[in-house]
C-alpha cells in the first residue's frame, strides 16, 4: 500500500497535469482549423474593425466574400501582418478564410500559426509530464532516504 506521503505528492502532480493539458485544450482545439486554413483558405484583404489591447490583444476584422462581409477574432497580428502595436482601425490586413465556408476564417498566414501552435503543442506536452514524472521521481528517492 502507498503511504499517505506519496498519495499526497502524487495527487498534487496529478492536479497539476490535469490542468496543464485542460489549458492545452485551447491551443490543441485550434490546430485544425489552421491546418484547413493552410491547404484550403483563400487569401483576402480585410480591415480591422475593433482593437483590444487589454482582451488578449484581440483584433477584430472584416472581410467580403461574394458581396457579403464576415467578421471575426481569429488569430492575432503579425503572420504577414503589422505587430499589435503597429496597426490601427481601418488598417487593411491579410484574412485566409475557407471557400466552403467563408465565415471560417484567420487572421495572418494560417501555415506560420499552424507551425508554431504545433511547436507550442508538442513542447508543453512533452516537457511538463517529463517534469511532473521527475519530480515524483525525485520526491519519491528522497523520502525513501
Amino acid at each position: 500500500m502507498i503511504k499517505k506521503q506519496y498519495r499526497n505528492t502524487i495527487l498534487i502532480w496529478l492536479i497539476l497535469a490535469i490542468i496543464t493539458f485542460a489549458l492545452l485544450g485551447t491551443q490543441i482545439s485550434r490546430l485544425p482549423k489552421y491546418f484547413k486554413l493552410t491547404l484550403t483558405g483563400v487569401q483576402t484583404q480585410g480591415f480591422i474593425i475593433k482593437l483590444e489591447p487589454t482582451h488578449h490583444r484581440a483584433v477584430y476584422y472584416s472581410y467580403e466574400v461574394g458581396g457579403r462581409s464576415y467578421t471575426d477574432t481569429f488569430g492575432g497580428a503579425g503572420s504577414g501582418n503589422p505587430k499589435f502595436e503597429d496597426i490601427k482601425i481601418g488598417d487593411p490586413v491579410l484574412v485566409y478564410y475557407l471557400p466552403e465556408n467563408p465565415s471560417i476564417s484567420g487572421l495572418g498566414d494560417p501555415s506560420y500559426k499552424f507551425i508554431t501552435e504545433s511547436i507550442s503543442v508538442l513542447t508543453v506536452s512533452m516537457v511538463v509530464p517529463a517534469i511532473i514524472i521527475f519530480f515524483i521521481w525525485f520526491n519519491f528517492i528522497r523520502k525513501s532516504t
